[in-house]
């Protein structure tokens, strides 16, 4: 008999070992599946609200300074957080793109002009109609 026929025949009777043995030997314990729910959630649950306590704002505000931090500035112009000082909620360093203590300002230029011109496409102006 060949490699290859010995080989065939080797996980043919794996796959018939797999059919016969019964389901629940591989279910998982109740501690398993507890872990496995905290290791998905966990990070979901706990983090935020560790980043919301540890925050120095009141924790709604909190919690809109985090979405802006995840979302940008368009988020946070949603959320009524931007355009945003430095020391206020909704500024993050890295959506002051100037480094001028002030996050968002487009957000802030563009609404001077709504109605005329939106926000930029590439590099021309979006004329609104």
């Amino acid at each position: 008999m060949g490699m290859i026929a010995r080989s065939r025949k080797k996980s043919m009777n794996m796959v018939d070992q797999i059919r016969n043995d019964d389901p629940a030997q591989y279910e998982m314990s109740s501690t398993g599946k507890w872990a496995w729910r905290a290791g998905i959630f966990g990070p979901l649950v706990v983090l935020p609200a560790i980043l919301i306590l540890t925050s120095p704002f009141p924790p709604a505000t909190a919690a809109k300074h985090w979405v802006t931090a995840a979302g940008g500035c368009t988020v946070g112009s949603w959320i009524g957080t931007a355009p945003a000082r430095e020391d206020h909620a909704g500024y993050h360093a890295h959506l002051d793109h100037d480094k001028d203590g002030m996050a968002c300002e487009q957000v802030r230029q563009s609404s001077r002009n709504a109605g005329s011109v939106g926000s930029r496409a590439g590099g021309a102006k979006v004329i609104r109609h």
